[in-house]
């Protein structure tokens, strides 16, 4: 009817079928016959596989296109494997937009609280995204609990890591994940019978991987053991390996000091991002923090802005704690335990 008024009827339809830790189920081409069969016979669907690598600089782009082949390395069959109708291209033709950072550190446990410290007073737009657990470890055993607390605010699982980008990546325990598969692996192959089982850990496993490496907007930095690992295909191996002090000098002189005001607005947007994931304990870090600077250094916009913050983090943790115990009160109601549910 809008085309007799001279109206032209256009549709766009954007997905992606290689979502690997939510993983929907989407298939573009049951969507295109879907589409096809509800559109007019005149209306004809283009694709438009959108492949340019769009966030990281090249030679993390590399290393991201590199991690595909570990679905290949640790024997995960293909009908296992994200399915993609594309593969990520790199621009050849275009340089890195400045120095970009690729480095593995290796960090003893005595100098966990110097490396925290220097981070969370100077990077807080960064990102701890711990693989195996061994930031947690390294953060609950802080003996500054305000440290502690600091550090927690900017520690990600990759799951939480996911949709998000940061200009400086910090990765852990990816030397742990890669040994470890290749032990499962090795023992997998000296048995006789071979489910998909290991297949489909080592898929999960791989996914999780790819995503990690995937949040850098600019530097990359693998936090490392001490025993060397084989990084395969990925190419990690001949990556410069540096000692902490040269950590601290190569991202200092890479990345330029920040202003207190540019250190508020970092801790306001991981706070945002921590409400958004109901992360408030890490919230009100945040926040807690971009006060302090606010006191110091902010204005009455500032001092206005945050205030807002704070109302909006105590209401989100209020609609959490309502919503919890209506859940708990009707789960009462239906036991019968009409007093408990009051």
């Amino acid at each position: 009817s809008r085309q007799g008024l001279g109206f032209h009827f256009s549709l766009l339809a954007a997905g992606d079928e290689s979502q690997t830790l939510q993983p929907s189920g989407f298939d573009w081409g049951i969507t295109k016959n879907f589409f096809s069969e509800i559109l007019p016979n005149n209306n004809q669907l283009t694709d438009v596989p959108l492949s340019q690598q769009r966030r990281s600089p090249k030679c993390i782009a590399r290393l991201i296109q590199n991690s595909q082949f570990l679905y290949h390395e640790f024997s995960i069959p293909t009908g296992i494997r994200p399915q993609s109708g594309s593969r990520m291209e790199i621009d050849k033709y275009t340089e890195d937009a400045g120095e970009t950072l690729l480095l593995r550190c290796s960090i003893q446990p005595e100098n966990w609280p110097r490396f925290f410290t220097e981070i969370t007073q100077k990077y807080p737009g960064s990102a701890l995204v711990d693989l195996d657990d061994s930031l947690v470890k390294a953060v609950e055993c802080l003996p500054d609990k305000d440290l502690s607390e600091v550090s927690r605010s900017l520690l990600y699982k990759p799951s939480q890591i996911k949709g998000l980008d940061r200009n400086i990546i910090f990765l852990s325990g990816l030397d742990t994940v890669i040994r470890r598969l290749s032990n499962q692996q090795e023992k997998r192959n000296n048995k006789t019978h071979k489910s998909n089982f290991f297949a489909l850990l080592a898929r999960q496993t791989v996914d999780i991987v790819r995503v990690a490496i995937s949040r850098s907007t600019h530097t990359m930095i693998f936090l490392e053991q001490t025993t060397p690992v084989d990084y395969l295909s990925l190419g990690l191996n001949e990556v410069e390996q540096v000692n902490l002090e040269e950590l601290f000098f190569r991202l200092a002189d890479t990345h330029s000091k920040q202003s207190e005001i540019e250190l508020i607005h970092a801790h306001w947007k991981n706070a945002e991002e921590h409400v958004i994931q109901e992360r408030y304990r890490e919230a009100e870090e945040s926040a807690r923090q971009a006060q302090q600077l606010v006191t110091r250094f902010g204005d009455e916009t500032h001092q206005a802005e945050q205030k807002a913050l704070e109302e909006k983090i105590n209401r989100a943790r209020k609609r959490r704690d309502i919503h919890r115990l209506l859940g708990e009160a009707e789960e009462q109601l239906e036991q019968r335990d009409f007093d408990a549910a009051e």
